[in-house]
């Protein structure tokens, strides 16, 4: 999905419009933005479309700057994107023309409720929801992780799966960051109690971190006399 909305943001048509809308740069970040805010709206209002005047709020409402002719360009703009729109009773009504573009942008926003407050997910019964929460949010978390090598996430979800019955070694039984470079610094800043207890917790897979592995480095390093200091294995 991020790549097939990054296409469309970019595609020559639509680029063109894009670029006369009355949004700060960069725009294509403005309009990602705007449908955060529309897709969490329908999310949690449990709807599946919302009103032109729902639409020209929500908007006015984080780019207060904007006059009214401005928005209605954004609302077009939206309209031709990602929406469908039909009029009924004198009444335009705007719904997501994938299914797939509400979930992407409501994951989006979930995401951004994990830094601001945690607590959302529980009183707002997320954490239970298995379709949403297990089978999308998490996964796009873990993808993220790996592909940014963020550490501290990577353990987050580690919490999350605990939480849910799914991992009772914390997390730290996932391979897709153990080799990280960044491990060493994670390592590094742990205080002394707590690093003597990782050390010495054999019920913990990263005890292998500091057992097991530096023993098959100096085995390998016995075999190989000349060693490139570049070397990945190092």
């Amino acid at each position: 999905m991020e790549i097939s909305v990054s296409i469309l943001l970019n595609d020559l048509h639509h680029k063109k419009y894009l670029e006369e809308l009355n949004l700060p740069n960069p725009k294509n970040k403005a309009i990602i933005k705007i449908n955060k805010k529309l897709a969490f709206y329908l999310f949690e209002n449990e709807k599946f479309s919302l009103t032109q005047e729902e639409m020209q709020k929500i908007i006015t409402r984080i780019y207060p700057n904007c006059d009214y002719v401005s928005v209605n360009y954004i609302v077009s703009y939206m309209a031709d994107i990602f929406f469908d729109a039909v009029v009924t009773q004198n009444t335009q009504t705007f719904s997501y023309r994938h299914r797939r573009f509400a979930e992407y942008f409501t994951l989006l926003s979930l995401e951004n409720k994990i830094q601001e407050d945690l607590n959302y997910f529980r009183k707002n019964n997320i954490i239970i929801n298995y379709d949403l929460f297990e089978k999308m949010f998490l996964p796009y978390l873990q993808s993220k992780a790996m592909k940014t090598k963020d550490i501290p996430l990577a353990f987050e979800i580690g919490l999350f799966n605990v939480y849910l019955g799914n991992d009772t070694a914390w997390g730290v039984d996932k391979s897709f960051y153990f080799w990280s470079r960044w491990i060493i610094y994670a390592i590094v800043g742990l205080s002394d109690d707590i690093l003597q207890n990782v050390v010495e917790d054999k019920a913990l897979p990263i005890y292998k971190f500091f057992h097991d592995v530096p023993n098959e480095i100096i085995d390998s390093l016995s075999y190989n006399e000349k060693v490139s200091f570049n070397d990945d294995f190092i």
